[in-house]
């Protein structure tokens, strides 16, 4: 049988234990959003849900399904460094905005729709400015780390208040989905973290398991909000 060119090979997946933990956790990531949104989509469609708030929370879920998604390639597979970085790019934008529809829902619970609506341009330039300015990727991960950390300390207030004052619960997962999201931050940042709990798994793999966590936290408060 005669062998491919090598343009048209498929790609390898990576000999790297810990790159390949990354890579599913990344995967992992990617099918929680996707399904979270796909979950909102769905619930936007009846009458008694806040279908502006549904849908932005549901755009903030696929952007960073999107991310994740390709992540899992980046991290996953043998690839060229120039095919590495070109990944990349719309990997840091999707990211970037779901930071942004992130920070925007976080107003519209905790302000109003009109803030939300107000601020959301602003934020989407901001996230377009950050994706072109910030140099981020597989080995400089720490700008979006500090892009990411604004944006959850105005979550951190804005939910923090409504969890103290109010006693809602939906404030509560919110605000412990933010923290986990914090505390997955940090533990990115750390250089030569590495872990062995049956598979290997460096500061990438850790902070996405721990950011899943966040997510289920996140997903919990922004479902139970919407049906009150």
């Amino acid at each position: 049988m005669p062998k491919l060119p090598v343009a048209m090979r498929f790609p390898r997946i990576v000999a790297s234990p810990t790159e390949r933990t990354t890579a599913a956790t990344d995967v992992l990531l990617a099918v929680q959003s996707f399904a979270y949104a796909a979950d909102l989509l769905c619930r936007a469609r009846t009458p008694q849900v806040d279908q502006g708030k549904a849908m932005l929370w549901a755009i903030a879920f696929a952007n960073a399904g999107s991310g994740a998604t390709l992540g899992a390639i980046a991290h996953g597979l043998e690839l060229s460094p120039k095919t590495n970085q070109r990944i990349w790019q719309p990997l840091r934008l999707s990211l970037s905005l779901a930071v942004a529809f992130f920070v925007a829902g976080t107003l519209y619970d905790t302000l109003s729709a009109a803030a939300a609506r107000r601020m959301l341009p602003f934020l989407l330039g901001g996230a377009v400015v950050f994706w072109r300015v910030a140099p981020v990727a597989q080995d400089s991960f720490w700008p979006f780390t500090l892009y990411q950390g604004a944006g959850m300390l105005v979550a951190v207030g804005g939910y923090g208040r409504q969890a103290l004052r109010q006693q809602d619960a939906a404030a509560r997962w919110m605000l412990a989905g933010v923290i986990l999201s914090g505390i997955a931050g940090a533990v990115q940042t750390t250089p030569n973290l590495h872990v062995t709990a049956i598979w290997e798994f460096d500061a990438n793999g850790l902070y996405h398991l721990i950011q899943s966590a966040g997510l289920v936290a996140i997903q919990r408060g922004v479902t139970s909000s919407l049906a009150r």
